[in-house]
C-alpha cells in the first residue's frame, strides 16, 4: 500500500508510519489505514495524519486529515462497512462515513473518557460492541459514540475506574465482559516498597447490561 498518495508527485522530506488499520466488516479486500506524516528533518512545519479506505491495493479518492497535534491512537469499522471511528489521545470520537467514494461526512464527539493509567501512556485501547453499536474503553467505560453519554461504568471492586492496570473487552454473544489486570488493592500491594504482598491478579467476567460480577478469581 502506497501511504504517500496525497502527494504528487511523491515527496521525499515527508516520512509516513502506520498508525492503526481495520478491516472491513464482511469485506476481507477492503481496509482501512491511518498513517502518521512528518516532514523530514523535523521541524519544517508539516505533521499531521492521513486517514483512507482501500480495496485491496487501491486507494479510494476521498480521504481525510487530521493536524498535528491531533493524534490518531485507533480506528476501526461500526457494525457494517459505511461508518469508521477514530479516536486520539483528548477523547474525541471522530464518526465518518464511508462509501465507494472514500470517507465523507465528519463529525467529532468529545468523550470524558478517564485515562487512569495505562500502557502506552494517556491512551485508551476502545472497542465496538457490535450488538449495541455502544464503544467500550479499556477502563470499563461505555459510551453511546452518536451522544458521547457514559452508559455504564463496570468494576470488579465497586471502584469506579479500577482498572489501573487492566483491560475489558466485551462479549457480544454471551453478552458478557471480561477482564484481567489487577484491582486497586492489588495495584497498589505491587508498588515498589511493598512486596511483601506477592503480587495478584484478577480474571472476572461480568455482565454486560447490568455490570454484576458473575465470575471472579
Amino acid at each position: 500500500i502506497q501511504l504517500g498518495l496525497f502527494v504528487s508527485p511523491p515527496d521525499p522530506t515527508f516520512a509516513y508510519y502506520p498508525l492503526a488499520l481495520a478491516v472491513a466488516p464482511g469485506s476481507p479486500h477492503t481496509l482501512a489505514l491511518a498513517s502518521g506524516v512528518f516532514r523530514n528533518p523535523p521541524g519544517n512545519g508539516a505533521q499531521f495524519n492521513i486517514a483512507a479506505v482501500y480495496d485491496d491495493q487501491q486507494a479510494r479518492p476521498k480521504m481525510i486529515t487530521e493536524g498535528y497535534p491531533i493524534s490518531v491512537d485507533f480506528l476501526f469499522w461500526g457494525r457494517d462497512a459505511s461508518t469508521i471511528y477514530l479516536n486520539d489521545d483528548p477523547g474525541e470520537l471522530y464518526t465518518y462515513s464511508a462509501d465507494a467514494t472514500g470517507l465523507t461526512d465528519k463529525t467529532v464527539q468529545p468523550i470524558a473518557m478517564s485515562l487512569g493509567f495505562t500502557d502506552p501512556p494517556l491512551s485508551l485501547r476502545i472497542f465496538l460492541d457490535k450488538t449495541t453499536g455502544y464503544i467500550v474503553t479499556q477502563q470499563g467505560e461505555t459510551y453511546d459514540p452518536a451522544t458521547g453519554q457514559r452508559i455504564i461504568n463496570y468494576s470488579v471492586d465497586g471502584r469506579p475506574t479500577f482498572a489501573q492496570w487492566g483491560i475489558f473487552y466485551p462479549d457480544p454473544v454471551l453478552n458478557q465482559v471480561y477482564f484481567v489486570g489487577q484491582t486497586n488493592a492489588q495495584f497498589g500491594a505491587c508498588e515498589p516498597g511493598t512486596q511483601a504482598v506477592a503480587c495478584q491478579g484478577t480474571i472476572a467476567s461480568l455482565d454486560k447490561t447490568t455490570g454484576a460480577v458473575l465470575h471472579s478469581t
